[in-house]
């Protein structure tokens, strides 16, 4: 799960640039971006402050986030069917 790599491709989605919304969240750019680059996990009142300010739900950012090898086995191929279009929807109603 890259749950960095959701919020770094929400955020340019939505032309935040890097440094604003650390600011606005409350923490440095350093720490934002070792976040984006998944060598730091977000804490939960970070992870709410990110989500509420791109206004997405917690939930869909963990669905943004997921990977392949985050499924199990018997329920990839189910996976590999629907990620595609139920990610470009979330992305739609929210970016």
């Amino acid at each position: 799960m890259k749950i960095g790599n959701a919020i770094k491709e929400l955020r340019t989605q939505k032309e935040i640039k890097q440094g604003d919304l650390a600011n606005r969240i409350g923490i440095s750019q350093t720490s934002l971006s070792l976040i984006e680059s998944g060598i730091k996990q977000p804490s939960q009142e970070t992870l709410k402050k990110v989500c509420d300010l791109l206004g997405i739900p917690q939930p869909f950012i963990y669905y943004l986030a997921l990977e392949e090898s985050d499924i199990p086995e018997n329920k990839r191929n189910l996976y590999k069917v629907l990620e595609p279009k139920l990610k470009m929807e979330i992305k739609d109603l929210f970016v």
